[in-house]
């Protein structure tokens, strides 16, 4: 017969070192292991089975995400992404996000005027665009309507 003998965890420090090692900054790794710590912590023998573990295997992929790409620093959204938050139930999910919030880990909100990659040739498209009346009307000196925009030269106010 077999049994399944459950592993010991890490200690804090030992993980800390392994993560270090990927590059990652001692604050996000900080912060990651106080997320796992709570997130451990809360899965009970059951939810085990059912839910994926935040194991050290994707505490060393995040953090190398993290030393990789300084620039994007959405650790909340990583964190959701490699725990398949997506598919979770709704009370899990909101665990999760409690869980979250409780280690600090806010979600990022865009800055205003920010558009989404996939956007970009639209947007530049509809930029060109716009810009190609304006110069057109500011060479006839006419104003051009359609609908209720109204598109007219105006001087330049400070």
């Amino acid at each position: 017969m077999f049994f399944a003998i459950p592993s010991q965890p890490m200690d804090a420090k030992e993980e800390s070192a392994i993560l270090a090692a990927t590059g990652c900054p001692q604050s996000h790794i900080d912060t990651l292991l106080v997320f796992a710590e709570k997130y451990r912590s809360s899965m009970s023998a059951d939810n085990v089975l059912k839910n994926r573990k935040l194991g050290t295997r994707t505490l060393v992929r995040i953090a190398r995400r993290l030393a990789l790409y300084p620039q994007d620093v959405d650790l909340r959204s990583i964190i959701q992404r490699s725990l398949l938050a997506e598919f979770l139930p709704a009370t899990e999910k909101m665990n999760l996000n409690t869980l979250l919030e409780d280690s600090n880990i806010f979600k990022i909100t865009p800055p205003v005027g920010f558009i989404p990659n996939e956007y970009i040739s639209e947007v530049l498209i509809y930029i060109l665009s716009l810009s190609l009346i304006q110069v057109r009307l500011s060479t006839e000196r006419h104003s051009f309507s359609q609908g209720q925009v109204v598109l007219e030269e105006r001087p330049y106010r400070h």
